[in-house]
C-alpha cells in the first residue's frame, strides 16, 4: 500500500521536509517549555488566565498540543508567568545544499484563522482553504 507522501510525490526525508519538521518541532518545543515554566512557578491555568485577563479556558486553549498561537499570545503568556521569549533566526545549511527547494507543507493545525472581510479573525478549516502548489 502506498502512503500518502508517496501518492503525493513528496520525499518525507527531502531537506524541505525535514526542514519543515524542525520548524514544527521547534514550534512545540517553545510551547512545551512555557508550559514547563509554568509547572516549576506552581501557576494553574487560572493564575494565568487571571494575569492575562482571559479565561482558563482561554489558556487550555494556548497550551493544547495542536494549538497554532500567535505571537502575541506568546508574548502575554510569557509576561503572566515572568518569562522572556527570544527568537533566534538561522540559515538552514541544508537548503544552501540542496539549492533552496522547498515544497508547500501544511502545519498541524485543526483550524486556520485568516482575517475576514469585516476585520475580524475567522477559524476556518483547511478544506475550506484553496492550496496552491508549485515548484520553485
Amino acid at each position: 500500500m502506498n502512503t500518502l507522501e508517496e501518492l503525493l510525490g513528496i520525499d518525507p526525508d527531502s531537506p524541505s521536509m525535514r526542514r519543515a519538521a524542525q520548524l514544527v518541532e521547534n514550534d512545540r518545543a517553545l510551547l512545551r517549555r512555557l508550559i514547563q515554566l509554568r509547572g516549576d512557578q506552581g501557576l494553574t491555568q487560572q493564575d494565568v488566565a487571571d494575569r492575562m485577563g482571559v479565561t482558563q479556558p482561554t489558556v487550555a486553549r494556548f497550551e493544547a498540543y495542536d494549538s497554532n498561537p500567535t505571537l502575541a499570545s506568546i508574548r502575554r503568556y510569557a509576561h503572566a508567568i515572568g518569562a522572556l521569549v527570544t527568537h533566534v533566526v538561522t540559515t538552514d545549511e541544508e537548503r544552501r545544499r540542496d539549492g533552496g527547494s522547498w515544497i508547500p507543507v501544511r502545519m498541524p493545525t485543526n483550524v486556520v484563522s485568516i482575517p475576514s472581510q469585516n476585520n475580524h479573525t475567522e477559524r476556518v478549516p483547511p478544506s475550506r482553504l484553496r492550496v496552491y502548489s508549485g515548484v520553485a
